[in-house]
């Protein structure tokens, strides 16, 4: 499917001066069906996307991409064969095979932090451009259903009720010494936790039956996914024409001591600007 925004993207970014390059383990066949396949032009150049990218490098067997010593390879797409001789420099147009970070920087004498590199896979990709001082974007695909779900007046009323139930249940166990909790405290406590935990199931079943959201555990703490996305990623979006909405200048990044994730909806604190509670018989 032609992506005419993902297109419109990353012309903006080479108008503003910006050099790309595309750095994938695909082999070039691969990479060139896809390409064409999203960002050819209506001009029907099909060699038309190899001209948006500074550097194009194939089969880059990323992650070792980033801690090897490999050298890079010039291939010929006509007749499908690798040159053995030096790569020194990048030349538009050429297709590059194989490589190491080492070497990348060293032919294009970019800076870790100038560089920031957008990728899908946190372990494949980010993990080793975030070590080498690289700024990362991370593609999580499945975050506009997740934010979808999480805007729809369902969800929104269900996780009122658990933060509502679980603000409840935290007053009133601090208002009520241990030597006056009688059986109609206990019950009600009871009760109170039983309906935040319906709230919590029906939330998690709202995105999957089996695992729940994609960020967060059945605790409702940060999952295992997300504490990797604080890890290795600058930043994080769905796709990366969503950064049309910025100027190319920008420089994006989360807070480091947010307790939850950036796109998760908040409850707003006046919702528990109640009386105090009054003790219980």
């Amino acid at each position: 499917m032609f992506q005419g925004q993902l297109l419109q993207f990353i012309r903006i970014l080479k108008e503003k001066g910006k050099r790309l390059f595309l750095l994938t383990n695909s082999p070039y066949y691969f990479v060139d069906g896809g390409m064409q396949f999203m960002l050819e032009d209506s001009t029907g150049n099909s060699d038309s996307w190899k001209e948006l990218f500074d550097v194009v490098i194939a089969k880059a067997n990323k992650p070792g991409f980033y801690t090897s010593e490999h050298p890079f390879r010039c291939y010929d797409t006509e007749k499908d064969t690798l040159a053995f001789t030096k790569v020194d420099t990048f030349l538009k147009n050429k297709i590059y095979y194989h490589g190491s970070l080492k070497s990348f920087l060293q032919i294009t004498k970019w800076k870790g932090p100038e560089v920031i590199y957008f990728g899908d896979h946190l372990f494949s990709d980010l993990r080793g451009p975030s070590k080498a001082g690289w700024r990362t974007a991370a593609i999580i695909h499945e975050l506009e259903d997740e934010i979808r779900i999480q805007n729809e007046d369902r969800y929104r009323f269900e996780q009122a009720k658990f933060h509502i139930l679980q603000e409840l249940l935290g007053r009133l166990h601090a208002v009520i010494p241990s030597s006056k909790r009688s059986e109609a405290y206990k019950l009600l406590m009871g009760e109170l936790n039983e309906e935040r935990q319906k709230a919590r199931s029906m939330m998690k079943r709202m995105f999957n039956t089996s695992f729940g959201a994609t960020f967060l555990t059945d605790k409702g703490q940060e999952s295992a996914f997300a504490y990797h996305i604080h890890q290795y990623a600058d930043v994080y979006t769905s796709k990366p024409e969503n950064f049309l909405f910025y100027s190319p200048e920008t420089w994006l990044h989360a807070p480091c001591d947010i307790k939850i994730m950036p796109h998760h909806v908040k409850i707003p604190s006046s919702l528990f600007k109640t009386s105090r509670c009054s003790s219980m018989p």
